[in-house]
């Protein structure tokens, strides 16, 4: 039997990556709720993993899915790397910037799910930044190019959905931080009634800024989930993409550039494509 019809390549690995992180959001949201941590209704994520146990598990798992992460991104430029393409060096350029912010972006989930803001604010909003921030960069650079690989190496509709969930994040993005400006201009939340006081079973936002403070965290998940969604969107090409490595004993010749781990791109055209 061929390897096309038992092998469905690294497929896998874009939703094992963006299931971990959501079902890893879930998972503390359910437990933080019923420990009485947080409010029921959209609290922020990391509010979610602020307090222990579910801290220890939005640890955890934020570490293999952010190391699942960058598995993936590190794929993705190595197979873009194989291809055959016109004006190369500035194809080059653009996919070896891409996965610098990629995995730039992965290790700030990271520090996300390690740093919470309860005991290191400013170390968890850098965080958040790159992995909010720079993952929405990653996303509009690799849909530019996935439109410039258009024929050639995917489809038209698989370009037009990722422009369309980059665009939901930018927007949700945006969105965010109007709310978190606006929870600052006007109004404060009492002292006596946060919206993640630990212990407490009655939960009260200030009126004045509940619709921002709603706007912000319906944002910073909806940010989230489209955000996955989009990497999740890498197993159509990553179904045609096996990693090979080379192992042997030590040899007085050096091994040449990229022997020791080759991507094979199953495509079956041979045709360069424009760039």
């Amino acid at each position: 039997m061929s390897r096309h019809k038992c092998n469905i390549g690294w497929g896998f690995l874009p939703l094992v990556f963006a299931a971990t992180a959501i079902l890893t959001f879930l998972a503390c949201y359910l437990i933080a709720v019923s420990l009485d941590h947080v409010i029921p209704f959209v609290p922020y994520i990391s509010d979610t993993g602020a307090y222990p146990p579910e801290s220890c598990l939005f640890s955890q798992f934020l570490n293999v899915a952010a190391a699942l992460g960058i598995l993936a991104i590190y794929i993705r430029w190595k197979s873009l790397k194989k291809l055959s393409v016109e004006n190369v060096k500035r194809f080059s350029c653009l996919n070896t910037s891409s996965f610098v912010i990629g995995v730039l972006a992965a290790i700030g989930l990271s520090i996300v799910g390690n740093f919470q803001w309860t005991s290191q604010f400013e170390i968890h909003i850098i965080g958040a930044g790159m992995a909010f921030g720079l993952g929405l960069v990653y996303c509009w650079m690799q849909s530019h190019l996935t439109y410039k690989l258009h024929p050639r190496y995917n489809s038209l509709w698989i370009a037009r959905l990722r422009v369309i969930l980059a665009l939901m994040v930018t927007l949700s993005l945006i969105s965010m931080l109007a709310g978190s400006v606006a929870m600052n201009f006007v109004g404060e939340e009492d002292e006596n009634d946060s919206a993640s006081g630990i212990g407490d079973n009655e939960y009260a936002i200030d009126p004045e800024i509940s619709w921002a403070y709603l706007m912000t965290t319906i944002s910073e998940w909806a940010l989230a989930v489209f955000l996955l969604a989009w990497f999740g969107t890498f197993c159509v090409e990553y179904t045609d993409v096996w990693l090979k490595t080379k192992i042997g004993k030590h040899s007085e010749k050096p091994l040449e550039e990229d022997e020791n781990v080759n991507v094979i791109v199953d495509d079956g055209k041979s045709k360069d494509t424009k760039f």
